[in-house]
């Protein structure tokens, strides 16, 4: 079966780049802004650096991202078109950003001087690493020799049954980002409670539920995990978890999954400079395959 394509994504998938890349799939960068500066996403290629735009943004610095211009994806796909004229491009999902548009207009482009080509453009609904989960399996897939049009046909069918459970202790980022409402970040702080998060069917960020203290919001997102989780304790999958400089509140979260879905495939990723920018520092999220977002 033919499967000589290439899975592309861009660095919001929260996924380490070397990963990635050992696995073979190109990576489209996303850039922020912060001292005036753009800089382009993290992507796990640089630890200490990461670190170091969480101290910048909890010292009251401000790190701003925009929606990509036409003029870098037609640079983009024209640079891997030079390698394989078939093209999976699996984007941020448009819960959280509408660059999905401008990917889409740069191909109808291309098209117009590359017509034997092959560019699809897929709406994740998923955000940071969710969306990596996603495209993790497509890659999987591609390795078992699945071809394009069945891997994305597995996308459009499950990209609203990945989970993504999430809380944060400091909301003034999701507030600045008009992810929440700025009543609910006042209470929050106020009151200091820790919100409980998904995204739903769409892939818009919805407070579901409240918890007052960390060691409650870690409960209630685990408690939502299990109810949602595809095979409940004996889910085999992977079940990811992802943090914004907060590494060992993922290890301790990471330590209560393994005693309760034993046979899961546990990883632990970094949120990077792109959705940081707009979770701030002290977000813990799970994502999992489980039942149908609603």
């Amino acid at each position: 079966m033919n499967n000589n394509y290439l899975i592309s994504c861009s660095s919001p998938v929260d996924v380490d780049f070397d990963y990635f890349n050992k696995r073979g799939a190109e990576v489209f960068f996303f850039t922020y802004l912060m001292d005036e500066k753009e800089h382009e996403d993290i992507m796990g290629r640089d630890k200490e650096k990461l670190h170091q735009f969480y101290e910048d943004l909890t010292n009251g610095k401000r790190s701003y991202t925009s929606q990509v211009p036409v003029a870098r994806y037609v640079e983009y796909f024209e640079r891997i078109l030079k390698t394989n004229k078939t093209i999976i491009h699996i984007e941020l999902g448009t819960g959280m950003t509408n660059t999905i548009v401008n990917a889409l207009k740069a191909v109808e482009i291309i098209k117009k001087d590359h017509k034997d080509c092959r560019i699809d453009v897929i709406d994740s609904l998923c955000s940071s690493s969710g969306y990596g989960l996603l495209v993790d399996t497509a890659l999987d897939m591609k390795e078992e020799g699945k071809s394009i049009d069945e891997v994305e046909n597995w996308i459009i069918d499950n990209r609203n049954k990945i989970h993504h459970q999430f809380f944060c202790t400091d909301l003034k980022y999701f507030k600045r980002s008009g992810r929440i409402t700025m009543m609910t970040a006042i209470f929050g702080g106020i009151m200091k409670v820790c919100p409980i998060m998904h995204l739903n069917k769409d892939g818009k960020i919805i407070v579901y539920n409240k918890a007052f203290g960390r060691k409650n919001a870690i409960k209630k997102t685990i408690e939502e995990t299990l109810e949602h989780i595809e095979n409940k304790e004996n889910y085999q999958g992977k079940l990811w978890i992802s943090h914004s400089d907060s590494p060992l509140l993922a290890e301790k979260i990471k330590a209560e999954l393994k005693t309760i879905f034993p046979k899961a495939k546990i990883k632990i990723w970094d949120i990077g400079t792109i959705i940081g920018s707009h979770c701030g520092p002290g977000t813990v999220a799970l994502y999992f395959m489980g039942d149908e977002r609603v």
